[in-house]
């Protein structure tokens, strides 16, 4: 009996490591997008990389896997003031929009499934240049491994319009 809890005790406590915020980060993640997990970030190279093409009106925003996948992300553009600045849409059933600032101004994980690519579109508001914008990530692989503070190219150097 005692091994049968102990072992249900461990699976319990792998489930909820797992999947602590399975449907997207707390609000409270707006400001750092560090998760609340208790361990720092990773320092490596994160095996995970942006890809940012202009399309019409828009940015089309993914995160891809080089090697293995990643259950849960975060997404903001920043101007060089650090404001954010657009909005995200989803362009598959991963992701869902998240409002920190302004509404929609963030995109995340929809569920806790394994994704080895997310796929976005980014708009932002007329008038407002594309220069100096950067789009930040944080990548959630698993529970202890995670990647803060990536960031795409200035947008501006890929913005047809520059």
């Amino acid at each position: 009996m005692l091994r049968t809890t102990s072992i249900f005790l461990a699976l319990a406590i792998q489930a909820s490591l797992t999947l602590a915020f399975p449907s997207g980060p707390p609000n409270s993640a707006c400001e750092d997008m560090a998760p609340s997990h208790g361990v720092p970030p990773q320092t490596s190279e994160p095996p995970y990389e942006f890809d940012v093409h202009y399309h019409d009106d828009h940015f089309d925003v993914a995160i891809i896997a080089d090697s293995g996948a990643f259950l849960g992300f975060m997404m903001q553009a920043v101007d060089s003031n650090g404001n954010l600045v657009g909005r995200f849409q989803p362009k598959d059933s991963k992701s869902q929009v998240m409002t920190c600032d302004h509404t929609d101004d963030s995109i995340t994980h929809a569920n806790a499934e394994a994704k080895d690519a997310v796929y976005t579109a980014l708009y932002l508001p007329d008038g407002v240049s594309a220069d100096g914008v950067v789009v930040r990530a944080t990548v959630v692989q698993n529970y202890e491994t995670f990647w803060t503070n990536m960031e795409s190219v200035d947008l501006g150097e890929i913005d047809p319009h520059h």
